[in-house]
């Protein structure tokens, strides 16, 4: 399966693209970071959860590498809520990626996000707030403060880095679909490490930087995937409490 009824989609103003391209192993076992499970489940469709909670009614495209397009069908049939979900083919480099997907999108589509398949705790308040900037402007990054102190190495020699002008970027970063589009047309193939830098390169488009979540973590190493297992435990004993004082009130 390779997409839903695009069809589908002729109402949607605001997109997703979720990038689940990669294929390395590099947790440890067969499987791609993004397929491991947290709970028996797997953590691209808690990713996919996150946006389906956050949006009122958005296309979701999952950039998939074909070689795990079988795992998609498989383990995706028990969710009703992903029958509408498309899949594109994963390219070679993210950018290939995104670009691919960047094709199925539906007709009405504005707004597009594009997210890390392996940023499951993304808050439906973050994804609100970078659609919403978009009314105002074109390109949107979500960024968090660095808090540990920071050397730069040259040759032999190393020196301290003023850390109060530096932000990490998160995803997701957002954009409206003309300028993004544009981007990609212009970049002829190029490959950028992320869709802001293709933009500010290709468009010369500044960025607009609002506040990230230091929760919103990327899993990139298994230390990530404890942390995040722990932070998803919290909001689970959160809500619980949450349902315990409504019942007694």
């Amino acid at each position: 399966m390779l997409t839903a009824s695009l069809n589908k989609y002729d109402s949607c103003e605001e997109a997703v693209v979720i990038v689940a391209g990669g294929t390395g192993t590099r947790m440890g076992g067969n499987l791609p970071k993004q397929f491991l499970e947290i709970e028996g489940k797997p953590i691209l469709f808690y990713t996919i959860d996150a946006f389906l909670a956050a949006i009122e009614k958005p296309q979701i495209i999952v950039a998939l590498h074909s070689d795990f397009h079988d795992w998609w069908d498989e383990n995706s049939s028990n969710f009703p809520a992903y029958k509408d979900v498309a899949i594109s083919h994963g390219g070679a480099t993210r950018s290939e990626s995104v670009q691919k997907a960047l094709f199925q999108l539906g007709r009405a589509v504005k707004k597009v996000a594009i997210h890390d398949a392996v940023r499951p705790l993304i808050s439906s308040s973050l994804v609100q707030a970078c659609f919403k900037s978009l009314d105002d402007h074109a390109a949107i990054v979500p960024v968090v403060p660095i808090n540990d102190s920071l050397r730069k190495v040259e040759d032999d020699s190393n020196k301290v880095v003023d850390r109060s002008s530096l932000f990490a970027v998160q995803t997701p970063q957002c954009f409206t679909r003309d300028q993004l589009e544009l981007a990609y047309r212009k970049a002829a193939g190029k490959s950028y490490s992320d869709d802001a830098s293709l933009i500010e390169e290709q468009l010369g488009i500044s960025i607009y930087l609002i506040e990230g979540d230091p929760a919103n973590l990327k899993i990139t190493r298994p230390a990530d995937l404890l942390m995040t297992e722990f932070l998803f435990w919290k909001q689970k004993q959160e809500q619980l409490q949450n349902e315990k004082k409504e019942r007694e009130e």
